[in-house]
């Protein structure tokens, strides 16, 4: 008998060749395939990190989505997770599903997943896929289509980042360096290809920027203790220059500045719910119960309400749907921004940072 799967946040994670094999996961597919089609069927997409076999889980549960009578669309990875959210709301999907175990160690993977505004799954959404789950469930290998929506994406980030005032460092400023560590994960050479696609010479150092299934021999979490190398990259640098570190998905943010020192997610959360009140924005700040009391000092001193949810951001993405958010974010660097996904993203946090 196969061993009961329970899903956690927002999906299901175990160790690789242990509780996260093939035949689980088409036990999922199969148990998310059956969800998709009690609420009508339609599009799913379906994304990859850089872990062992990630690629190979993410093609066979596109596969069986696709027997299935779902019309199945595989990003070629590997992508960051809000690159898959964007997809399903850029592809109008029914819901997606990501081939990943985000910030965890090396020997996991997981699936995440993700409703048709490209937010994390509902809690009672979650209950009714994991009660779909069968005790065990055949290899199929349907139809699905390999989509191609890098280029989209990276032009959905330029509409919301303001391009001449990067122009105006990179003129008023020829020495700034941005460095952008990824640690091995699905954000490596984004920023890169960000740049180039907007045409501004901004000058990038990657770190940890090829794929890495081992992370360098770090947990892909942007914490101090995983970012010795960043740390010392960013030691002999002055300021402005500075450093985006992304986790292994690419939904969380960490930032180090010039000169190696960490700056937490509490403070880079407060920057940015700052720099968007100056800029004109108004609305609710969202955070979850474990971040500081910056924020609504913050708040108390701009005049902007603080509302506290509990932990997960699937619970911030409930507020942003209802509207009137200015930003929403977690202590774990999860920062999302309500007018691009109801979902974090790193690369775009980094990029107003």
């Amino acid at each position: 008998m196969q061993r009961e799967i329970r899903l956690g946040t927002e999906g299901f994670r175990g160790i690789i060749g242990r509780e996260f094999t093939f035949a689980n996961l088409h036990r999922l597919a199969e148990a998310y395939g059956r969800y998709l089609l009690e609420r009508g069927g339609g599009r799913v997409v379906v994304g990859h990190d850089t872990r062992f076999q990630a690629q190979a889980f993410a093609q066979a549960l596109a596969a069986h989505l696709g027997q299935m009578g779902l019309e199945a669309h595989l990003l070629p990875g590997p992508v960051p997770t809000p690159l898959l959210s964007f997809a399903v709301r850029q592809l109008e999907a029914a819901g997606g599903a990501m081939v990943t175990a985000s910030h965890n160690p090396p020997e996991y993977l997981g699936l995440k997943f993700k409703d048709p505004s490209g937010g994390p799954i509902a809690p009672e959404e979650a209950r009714r896929i994991e009660a779909l789950v069968p005790e065990e469930a055949r290899e199929s290998q349907g139809p699905y289509r390999v989509s191609e929506l890098r280029g989209a994406y990276l032009e959905a980030l330029a509409q919301l980042v303001n391009l001449p005032a990067l122009e105006r460092l990179a003129q008023e400023h020829p020495g700034f360096t941005l460095f952008h560590d990824a640690m091995g994960g699905a954000g490596g050479g984004l920023l890169r290809r960000f740049f180039a696609h907007v045409g501004l010479p901004l000058r990038l150092v990657e770190l940890r920027a090829e794929p890495h299934p081992l992370f360098y021999g770090v947990n892909p979490e942007p914490i101090p203790r995983n970012l010795a190398a960043t740390l010392e990259a960013l030691a002999p640098a002055s300021p402005p220059s500075f450093a985006v570190v992304t986790d292994g998905d690419a939904d969380r943010v960490g930032v180090v500045l010039a000169g190696g020192h960490y700056f937490n997610p509490h403070q880079a959360l407060a920057v940015l719910a700052h720099h968007r009140f100056l800029q004109g924005r108004r609305g609710r700040v969202v955070k979850n119960f474990a971040v500081s009391w910056i924020l609504d000092r913050l708040g108390a001193r701009l005049g902007f309400e603080v509302q506290t949810t509990p932990i997960g951001f699937k619970w911030i993405k409930v507020e942003f749907l209802r509207g009137d958010v200015l930003i929403g974010g977690e202590e774990s660097g999860g920062i999302g921004f309500p007018e691009h996904l109801p979902e974090r993203d790193g690369l775009l946090a980094g990029l107003l940072l």
